[in-house]
C-alpha cells in the first residue's frame, strides 16, 4: 500500500513538473497520461515477487490514489475536478498497469529483453500519450466566413477592429 501511494505521489509530481501543469498554469489530470508507464512499470517490478492478484491490486490502488490526488488538486486550485480527464487517466492507467504486469511476468531467454521492451514501451507511451492529448485538445476549426475581415491581416486581431474600420473608410474614398 505504501508503494502504491509513493507511485501515485511520484506521478502527480511528474505531472506537475514535467507534465506541464505548473508551466502551463493548467490543472488538468489528462496531462498525467504520457507519464503513466514508467512509474507503473517500476511499481510492477517492485511487486514482482508477489502473486498476480496482489500485484494488480497494488497497481490499481496507485491509480485510485493518483485519481484522488488529481481530483483534489483540480478542486482546490481550479474549482473543478475534470471528470472526463479523470476517466481518461483511469482508462490509460489501467492499460499501463496491465501492460506493466505482463512485462514483469514475461520470462524470455535473453534477460535484457524485458529491459529493452520497458524502455521502448516508455518512449512509445510518452509519444502516444502526447498524440492523444494533441488530438483531444485540438482547437475546433473556425466556421466559414468567421474572421474573414482579418484573414489578410493576421495582426489586426491584436490591434483591434477599430483600426481595421478606419482603413476600410480610407479605401472607400
Amino acid at each position: 500500500m505504501l508503494r502504491a501511494l509513493v507511485a501515485a505521489i511520484a506521478i502527480t509530481a511528474l505531472t506537475w513538473v514535467a507534465g506541464g501543469q505548473s508551466a502551463l498554469g493548467r490543472i488538468d489530470p489528462a496531462l498525467a497520461v504520457p507519464l503513466l508507464a514508467p512509474p507503473m512499470m517500476l511499481l510492477a517490478w517492485s511487486e514482482r515477487g508477489k502473486p498476480t492478484r496482489d500485484r494488480l491490486q497494488t497497481l490499481f490502488l496507485s491509480l485510485l490514489f493518483l485519481v484522488a490526488g488529481q481530483a483534489l488538486l483540480g478542486l482546490t486550485l481550479a474549482g473543478s475536478s475534470g471528470p472526463w480527464q479523470l476517466l481518461l487517466v483511469i482508462l490509460a492507467g489501467g492499460l499501463a498497469a496491465l501492460i506493466a504486469d505482463a512485462l514483469v511476468r514475461w520470462r524470455p531467454r535473453f534477460r535484457l529483453l524485458p529491459w529493452a521492451a520497458a524502455l521502448l514501451l516508455a518512449a512509445a507511451w510518452f509519444g502516444a500519450g502526447h498524440m492523444l492529448l494533441a488530438a483531444l485538445y485540438r482547437p475546433t476549426p473556425a466556421a466559414a466566413g468567421a474572421g474573414r475581415h482579418h484573414a489578410h491581416w493576421p495582426a489586426a486581431a491584436m490591434v483591434g477592429r477599430r483600426r481595421h474600420r478606419r482603413d476600410d473608410r480610407r479605401r472607400r474614398k
